[in-house]
C-alpha cells in the first residue's frame, strides 16, 4: 500500500468513526448520576417523576421510549415507569409529568399506567434506579402488551442509541432507643 492510499484510507476512517456525531446524553437537573435521588420523586415524598433531559440523540430519530426500573430489587427488575411513542420534537419531560404530550404510557410491575416512584423495602440497602432513553427509528411502536417486555420486543431492530440514568435511593430502618 502507498503513502497516499494509507492517507486515504486513514482519512475515511477517521471520518467515518466521527461522522456518527455525539452520542445522546439522558441527564436530570435534579439529581446526577449515581447520586441519590431527591425524597420528593420518591413514595417517602410526593411520589413525581424528576425532570429529564435527553439530547444529542441521532438526527433520523422518529420517536423515543422512556424506562425507569429497579434493577436491585430483591426478586425481580421491578419497572416504575414505562412511556413509549414519546415524539421525536420532544427531547425532556418536566418535573411531575408523567406522559409528554403524544406519548402513551406502558405499565409497572404493579400493573399501573403512572410513574410509581423508587421505593424499596425498608433495610433492603441501596437501590441503583435506572433511568433509560432509547431513540428509535419508527414513530409509533405497537406492542402486544403494556408490559416492559412487549415493549423491549416491539424496539428490537429499531433502537439506534439510548443512554441511562442511575439515581440511588433507600429507605431506612427506623429504630427505637428506649
Amino acid at each position: 500500500m502507498s503513502i497516499k492510499e494509507l492517507i486515504v484510507l486513514t482519512t475515511f476512517s477517521t471520518t467515518l468513526l466521527f461522522s456518527k456525531g455525539a452520542t445522546m446524553t439522558l441527564t436530570s437537573s435534579d439529581f446526577k448520576n449515581k447520586e441519590n435521588i431527591p425524597i420528593k420523586y420518591t413514595c417517602a415524598g410526593k411520589n413525581i417523576p424528576p425532570a429529564l433531559q435527553w439530547n444529542n440523540f441521532p438526527k433520523n430519530t422518529k420517536s423515543f421510549v422512556l424506562i425507569m426500573d429497579d434493577p436491585d430489587a430483591v426478586s425481580i427488575v421491578w419497572d416504575h415507569w414505562i412511556v413509549y411513542n414519546i415524539p421525536s420534537s420532544i427531547n425532556n419531560t418536566k418535573e411531575g409529568e408523567i406522559t409528554p404530550e403524544g406519548a402513551k404510557m406502558g405499565k409497572s410491575t404493579n400493573d399501573k399506567k403512572s410513574y410509581v416512584g423508587p421505593c424499596p423495602p425498608k433495610g433492603s440497602g441501596i437501590h441503583g434506579y435506572r433511568f433509560s432513553i432509547y431513540a428509535l427509528d419508527i414513530a409509533q411502536l405497537k406492542p402486544n402488551s403494556l408490559k416492559k417486555s412487549d415493549i423491549i420486543k416491539a424496539m428490537k431492530g429499531h433502537i439506534l442509541d439510548k443512554d441511562e440514568l442511575i439515581g440511588n435511593f433507600e429507605k431506612k430502618k427506623k429504630f427505637l432507643f428506649f
